[in-house]
């Protein structure tokens, strides 16, 4: 606050927890008479919260011979992602099946060609 014009500037650290405070202002003139105020500033966060799909559910799950074909529940528009691993206890990493896509309808169907004993897998929302 300056105290020769009356100004008080808050600037906002970039760790300021987003919220409401409670600000109290004591003025007093040269001839000692004084008033108190208070009043609150709301902090809000910078960051912009935007609803996003549900998160993917895998609905069925078909293999014969060999071919796992697998229906998910989607959002249109979306982006999807599918991981796969042949052992869950495994160390590697997940490894991606086929390139990410975007939903054109509620479900979705994948097809993956099975080589191992078992597969495992993961969906996610990309965007």
């Amino acid at each position: 606050m300056n105290p020769s014009n009356g100004l008080l500037r808050w600037i906002i650290p970039t760790n300021q927890p987003p919220g409401d405070y409670l600000i109290t202002i004591k003025a007093t003139d040269n001839s000692a008479r004084s008033d108190v105020t208070s009043f609150t500033i709301s902090v809000r966060s910078a960051v912009t919260v935007t609803t996003v799909a549900p998160a993917p559910v895998i609905q069925t799950i078909m293999a014969p011979g060999g071919q796992a074909t697998f229906t998910i529940a989607t959002t249109p528009g979306h982006t999807y992602r599918i991981l796969y691993k042949n052992e869950l206890e495994s160390p590697a990493a997940w490894t991606q099946l086929d390139q990410d896509f975007v939903a054109g309808g509620p479900y979705v169907s994948i097809s993956d060609f099975i080589t191992a004993p078992r597969r495992f897998y993961q969906v996610y929302l990309v965007e």
